[in-house]
């Protein structure tokens, strides 16, 4: 705590010494001036006193050391407080080197002799006859200890007087002070409380000079800190999940947290916006890693299944499970709770991030420490939620868009992307593909004749066969109305006739009936190409199949061609395929 009584102390004891050395100055000045002045008035006095007494000299007088023919000596003496008279003639001077000055120089000599309780002034007169020689010295000894009483009291009443103006000075000047020294002490108070981030102290003054101004002064700008805090923690909430006890007491201090943490958050949604559902999950593991999550699994889950995200290990996802199942998360409804995993305590987290998708993590740490750290990583979900739905629903649209309504096969749309990254990666790694074209015989004659809702259940029927013949590497597209399109991974020439085979024998022994009884059956002509053995891109692999399917067709339908040179038209240049 500040406290300006040791300033104002400081300052009083300074003013005081100042005086006081003053006083003492004032004392010494003036006590050597009384001083002075008693002892020129002595002298004026002894001098007089040596003057009279040596007009009344004679040379008898000197010899015999008496003052015989003077008639007031002693009323003289007790008059003017005259200490002694003395006569020397000149043979009494050796040991008095005053009166040996003054009967050398036939002069006064003025002698000044201190004690503790006084002072004496001695004159040593020399004594002339008529023809100016010096017959002898008078020497006249006058006491002035009375004087020196009587300025001493007068040095000592003016030091009394100096002590008492100083004094009555120092309390009226601790009277004018007092205010200021209020308004300091509240003034350090209220600094204090702002450094603790409390801005709602007032200053209190009864001053109405320019300190009034200045406590005016601080509390408007206490009032609109005060405010302006009050109105930005109100809309923290809208932006975060929002508890202010996890943040420092000092609402400023707090602010700078709660600003920091957002910027982090918008941050890493800006960070994500533009990013596969893939980058986003190890965008977030990264994440975990930063503020201190010890990630153990992380789950994508969905109303059809599970998908083990991390770690790359398909067998921990039945571990998974049976921790889950011990603990029965499911039922306790809510986003986290403690289970053991591994035979360790760990924490379940889940977090819903689009319709029907669920994030569920497993952190290996107690419930407590996670209780710490669970509103922030609430923040980063809440805050990227709408950018992961949105990739998710891109990601469906995207898949919905590249499928075929009616047989749920990829369609053209999916073919061109693919068969441009196809390309792009047997540039980098061999790939080999068996490109088949498919075609179903006078499908035309099918809609019109048993009508469309007959055609698509054909066509539907064919996708049927695709699905059950081919392998899971293979692809299977809806190349454009009753043609289709198969890609064959890896698969040589002789293994794709095969596969054309029996799909065209599974399709064939299909009979169909229309809605009044009829049956029929379908047959199929087919093109192969290879590649990139007669094409080196996918797109002119296709184009090659699609003229081996026309040759088939051009020569009876009802059969398979693989594609040769010659079949190409005289007016086809390859270089206009674009691959």
């Amino acid at each position: 705590m500040l406290h300006f009584s040791r300033v104002s102390t400081k300052f009083f004891i300074v003013l005081a010494l100042s005086w006081f050395a003053l006083a003492v100055i004032m004392a010494v000045v003036i006590s050597i001036g009384v001083r002075n002045l008693g002892v020129a008035s002595t002298k004026d006095d002894a001098l007089l006193i040596a003057r009279l007494l040596d007009e009344q000299l004679g040379t008898a007088d000197f010899a015999t050391h008496s003052f015989k023919n003077i008639e007031y000596p002693l009323q003289i003496a007790q008059t003017y407080n005259i200490e002694s008279i003395e006569l020397f003639n000149k043979n009494d001077l050796l040991d008095n080197p005053y009166a040996q000055k003054a009967l050398a120089q036939k002069r006064d000599i003025v002698e000044i002799v201190e004690h503790l309780d006084g002072f004496l002034v001695r004159i040593h007169v020399p004594h002339l006859n008529k023809n100016g020689d010096v017959e002898g010295i008078m020497s006249v000894t006058v006491n002035a200890i009375a004087f020196r009483q009587k300025y001493m009291q007068i040095v000592l009443w003016m030091f009394v007087l100096i002590l008492i103006f100083i004094a009555l000075e120092i309390l009226i000047l601790r009277k004018i002070f007092a205010p200021y020294i209020a308004f300091y002490e509240d003034l350090c108070e209220n600094i204090l409380e702002t450094d603790k981030g409390n801005f709602k102290k007032q200053l209190q003054t009864k001053l109405r000079d320019e300190v009034a101004d200045i406590a005016l002064l601080i509390n408007t700008t206490n009032a609109k800190i005060d405010a302006i805090i009050c109105n930005i923690e109100s809309r923290i909430p809208s932006l975060m999940h929002y508890q202010k006890e996890r943040y420092h007491n000092n609402p400023l201090v707090r602010i700078h947290e709660v600003i920091n943490e957002l910027v982090d958050v918008y941050q890493f949604k800006h960070l994500i916006e533009a990013s596969s559902i893939r980058f986003m999950q190890q965008a977030f593991m990264q994440l975990f890693s930063r503020i201190g999550l010890p990630l153990v699994a992380f789950v994508e889950s969905t109303d059809e299944q599970d998908r083990l995200i991390f770690p790359d290990d398909a067998s921990q996802l039945r571990a998974y499970h049976q921790a889950l199942h011990c603990a029965n998360v499911h039922n306790q409804n809510e986003p986290f709770c403690p289970i053991v995993f591994h035979d360790s305590p760990a924490i379940w987290c889940t977090f819903c991030v689009a319709r029907n998708v669920r994030w569920e993590f497993v952190f290996a740490m107690t419930k407590e420490q996670f209780n710490n750290v669970f509103p922030l990583l609430s923040n980063y979900f809440n805050i990227s939620t709408s950018t992961i739905e949105n990739r998710y629903l891109l990601d469906l649209l995207k898949a919905n868009s590249q499928k075929d309504a009616l047989t749920g096969l990829n369609n053209r749309a999916f073919l061109n992307e693919f068969s441009d990254n196809i390309t792009s990666q047997a540039q980098r790694i061999e790939l080999e593909y068996a490109v088949m074209m498919i075609d179903i015989d006078f499908f035309k004659r099918v809609n019109d004749s048993y009508g469309h809702n007959i055609g698509d259940n054909v066509l539907r029927h064919l996708a049927l066969v695709f699905t059950k013949t081919i392998r899971t590497s293979d692809l299977a597209v809806r190349y454009g109305g009753e043609e289709f399109l198969i890609l064959l991974l890896g698969c040589p020439q002789n293994d794709a006739i095969r596969v054309a085979q029996k799909i065209k024998n599974v399709f064939e022994s299909q009979v169909f009936e229309s809605d009044f009884g009829e049956t029929f059956s379908c047959t199929l002509s087919i093109g192969i190409a290879r590649f990139p053995h007669d094409a080196n891109n996918m797109a002119l692999a296709i184009k090659y199949a699609d003229i081996a399917l026309y040759a088939a067709k051009k020569s009876g339908r009802n059969q398979i061609l693989c594609f040769e040179t010659p079949m190409i038209p005289n007016d086809f240049n390859p270089l206009k395929v674009k691959g």
